[in-house]
């Protein structure tokens, strides 16, 4: 597959070996030592550059290609490093969730909303859900594939300022984010 996709697909590959989708009852397939070795093993073949060089982004953690995306656009931003798939808790203990991207330590969450997410059912989950974290002071900021895929640069602004104003001080770069493709 490296050999004929870019690093970022390489990337959402790995992540989906190393995590596989425990709402799709599919177990990891290896580790990300696993994937170090095999790509060490495939040194000097064809998509060797690629592998090697999305082998460092893999992580355990994202359970779709938009969600590895999300990930790979925010921390090229600049944006701290996300939990992925992670239990959110409010401070009174409240559990608010699993969300797709997290910064427990800013009370700021990311969704990403594919299109599974217009049926009448998962509509009233997630605005549950959304609900809950604004109650609790949590910002939540949610992902469309046309922000991600059209408009990444305003995307990874919003979640920067989203981030800000619960006392993050970090500086975002978005002159270097290119764009991925769908």
């Amino acid at each position: 597959m490296a050999e004929k996709s870019g690093v970022d697909d390489a990337v959402a590959v790995g992540d989906w070996i190393v995590t596989g989708n425990p709402y799709l009852n599919v177990l990891p397939l290896a580790t990300v030592d696993d994937l170090a070795s095999a790509v060490e093993l495939r040194a000097g073949t064809a998509g060797h550059r690629t592998r090697a060089a999305a082998l460092p982004l893999v992580r355990d953690g994202p359970l779709s290609r938009p969600e590895s995306l999300l990930r790979l656009l925010l921390v090229r931003a600049g944006l701290p490093e996300p939990l992925l798939n992670v239990r959110c808790v409010a401070d009174d203990g409240v559990d608010l969730g699993m969300p797709d991207v997290a910064w427990p330590d800013y009370r700021t969450v990311g969704q990403y909303e594919g299109d599974h997410h217009r049926s009448v059912r998962q509509q009233r989950s997630d605005i549950r859900r959304d609900e809950l974290y604004f109650d609790h002071d949590w910002k939540v900021v949610k992902v469309s594939a046309d922000d991600l895929f059209g408009r990444p640069v305003e995307l990874a602004d919003r979640f920067a300022r989203r981030l800000a104003s619960q006392g993050w001080q970090g500086i975002v770069n978005l002159r270097r984010l290119g764009h991925f493709d769908r």
